[in-house]
């Protein structure tokens, strides 16, 4: 993509692009808005990590996978995602500034850390294809993340009720822990019972993946 002046604040990926490279703009230390042009398929592994300036992004319709720490440390308070999206790496986000997130449909698994120290997001919306939100790796080490680990603020979140969650997915989750208590298990359990005997509610929760309209 050549080079790129570091004082460089906003940029638009050439549409000629198909995938953004790794670590392709971590030198960019004064950037604030980014567009990528219909036709990026892949935003690379660290693409953007630690470009604490970051705040604003376009992503387009062809955007398919996101790879591991793409979005690590920047302040971006929301991602505009379509739901042709089919990969989320570990440790994608990690962003102080991120206030709600949206998983997209086809997704699956919430990757170990995807979602992790994201300390302002008060709602995650999850697709009821989730199988999988993950805990640490097997062997643990201090710093390793659960998916959703120190996201203080969150309290809007609702677990298919068939979904798998690891170990630690919620550690530090302080606000969550205030309503539920200090046990993940019951954390857990509530927030996959949360419809019980409440369709319409679910059904309205659910509208934007479903397409639903409520009478």
């Amino acid at each position: 993509m050549g080079s790129i002046p570091r004082h460089t604040s906003r940029l638009r990926v050439n549409p000629s692009v198909t995938v953004i490279p790794g670590r392709a703009f971590g030198h960019l230390r004064q950037l604030v808005e980014v567009e990528l042009c219909e036709g990026v398929l892949e935003i690379g592994a660290s693409a953007f990590s630690m470009v604490k300036s970051l705040k604003h992004i376009t992503l387009p319709s062809t955007l398919k996978r996101i790879r591991q720490h793409a979005f690590y440390e920047t302040t971006i308070s929301s991602f505009p995602f379509h739901n042709g999206i089919e990969n989320i790496s570990r440790y994608a986000f990690c962003c102080s500034g991120l206030t709600k997130f949206r998983v997209p449909p086809l997704i699956d698994t919430i990757t170990e850390g995807m979602l992790s120290k994201c300390n302002s997001m008060c709602s995650v919306e999850l697709p009821e294809s989730i199988v999988l939100i993950k805990g640490p790796p097997v062997l643990n080490v201090d710093g390793y993340n659960g998916a959703l680990k120190k996201c203080h603020s969150l309290r809007n979140v609702t677990i298919p009720a068939n979904a798998e969650v690891g170990e630690w997915a919620f550690k530090s989750c302080t606000d969550l822990q205030g309503i539920f208590g200090l046990v993940e298990e019951d954390i857990v359990h509530a927030l996959k019972h949360r419809f019980d005997n409440l369709p319409i509610h679910k059904m309205v929760y659910y509208q934007s993946y479903n397409n639903l309209t409520a009478y």
